[in-house]
């Protein structure tokens, strides 16, 4: 399956113009360089370009998929209320108060519409001016609209609120005749007679308290058909029934109208729908930043890589040059020593992959300064570039002082190996501190709880 993907990242790969290709090819390479041959170099930078681009789709998709399963549903939200005989049955004493929606269904033969309502079967005592101004401030634009866009486009009945569960007076006076204030229904012009402009102000009283508060209506013309308006006829009706339906004192069932203005009226439990949270864009931004991650991960790791191959190439050199050191003082030339230590080594080492790599060009016929040169390039170590000038110098004009400058590299490799190791030992203390918080803290939990147990006890 993975392989599927790499194939169609070579493809892709193959579209691209060599000139940003080369761009990119070499700036890994450079880094792969450090670590291999030439060769080896340009194999694992092609590879590495390849999986990264066959990741980059895999988590393309991956986001595609997630993003497809996330999309928002619309939740059907539970009604309590059930409906029998156009009766509804309410709750047994002490189980509280419920609520929920009805939808009602007004049709005649050429038309039909439908409204919700909402039904009640069933705090602290307020006083009289918190009474007051809650209603008032309930009493806002966006209540009083009803299913009117605005104010200013009201076309249909105005939500008046004139009872309420406090005992407050609640009174409206409008300064025209185009609004009943019982039942908050609007008497719109004929089409053709134009806007009706109408300010309507609303008053509530409790006690001694009393507040007002006025808004300015603009009523819409009239655009509705006969049988439309027949039906909002018979709403008006069935909207005065329902106030007193919700007032019912009847023992066992809230009975329903089935008839209104000589229209039968449907009944059905009205479910509400709530729409479930859109969380496609985070999951977006969080897939988009992730695949990024995934696809600069393995690049990135490539500096972590050159450090700790140094460090290990620098460890192993102290070994390497100790050895080294005594077969030059027994009496053996430069040659020989490497390639006795080359032959008897056993070390899978970075510096030893090195070594044999410095014989194998040596053996094929490169000349022996050149082949020492690319190896002190190959390890990049400061100590290794010491170590390999001294022995081409020798090679070159023979140097007397070779053992001397060897023995000198050598304390000083072995310094730098101690640092080293001085290091890492307090980078492994600092990783440790935030285990050895949470052991702390177990062990104070350990010891506290008994004796707050024991005080509470």
């Amino acid at each position: 399956m993975y392989q599927m993907f790499i194939n169609l990242a070579r493809k892709t790969l193959n579209k691209i113009d060599n000139k940003y290709k080369s761009a990119i090819y070499k700036k890994i390479s450079v880094k792969y360089t450090k670590l291999y041959t030439e060769k080896e170099a340009k194999d694992y930078t092609n590879k590495l370009v390849e999986k990264t681009v066959a990741n980059t789709y895999i988590g393309c998709l991956c986001l595609v998929i997630i993003l497809l399963m996330s999309t928002p549903t619309t939740k059907v939200g539970k009604t309590n209320i059930i409906i029998k005989d156009n009766k509804i049955e309410k709750q047994e004493f002490k189980e509280g108060s419920k609520s929920g929606y009805l939808e009602a269904t007004i049709k005649n033969e050429n038309y039909e519409e439908k409204g919700i309502y909402k039904i009640n079967v069933g705090e602290k005592t307020p006083t009289d001016e918190q009474i007051v101004n809650r209603i008032i401030s309930k009493l806002n634009e966006d209540f009083i609209k009803g299913n009117n866009k605005s104010l200013s486009k009201v076309s249909s009945r105005l939500n008046l609120l004139t009872e309420n569960d406090y005992g407050a007076i609640v009174t409206w006076v409008e300064d025209s005749n185009s609004i009943n204030v019982d039942t908050g229904e609007v008497k719109r012009n004929p089409k053709g007679k134009g806007n009706v402009n109408v300010k309507i102000t609303v008053g509530v009283k409790k006690g001694d308290i009393k507040k007002k508060k006025a808004f300015d209506i603009c009523i819409l013309e009239d655009t509705k058909t006969k049988e439309q308006i027949d039906i909002n006829n018979a709403y008006i009706n069935l909207d005065k029934s329902m106030k007193y339906i919700n007032k019912s004192n009847e023992e066992k069932y809230i009975e329903l109208p089935d008839i209104v203005n000589g229209l039968g009226v449907g009944w059905n439990s009205y479910v509400t729908k709530e729409k479930s949270k859109d969380d496609r864009l985070s999951i977006l931004i969080i897939g988009v930043l992730g695949i990024f991650y995934l696809s600069y991960r393995n690049y990135a790791q490539l500096d972590e890589k050159i450090i700790k191959r140094k460090q290990e190439i620098e460890i192993e050199f102290c070994e390497f040059l100790n050895k080294f050191t005594l077969l030059i003082e027994a009496g053996l030339n430069i040659r020989r020593a490497m390639n006795k230590i080359v032959e008897q080594n056993t070390n899978e080492g970075y510096l030893y992959i090195e070594l044999h790599r410095l014989n194998n060009d040596i053996n094929t016929g490169v000349y022996e300064v050149d082949a020492y040169n690319e190896f002190a390039k190959r390890c990049n170590s400061k100590y290794i570039n010491k170590f390999v000038s001294n022995l081409t110098q020798n090679i070159k004009r023979g140097n007397d002082g070779l053992k001397d400058s060897l023995r000198d590299i050598l304390k000083e490799s072995f310094e730098n190996r101690k640092n080293m190791a001085k290091r890492k030992g307090e980078e492994a203390s600092t990783k440790l501190i935030f285990p050895l918080v949470m052991v702390f803290v177990a062990i104070i939990l350990l010891i506290i709880y008994p004796a707050v147990v024991s005080i509470k006890m």
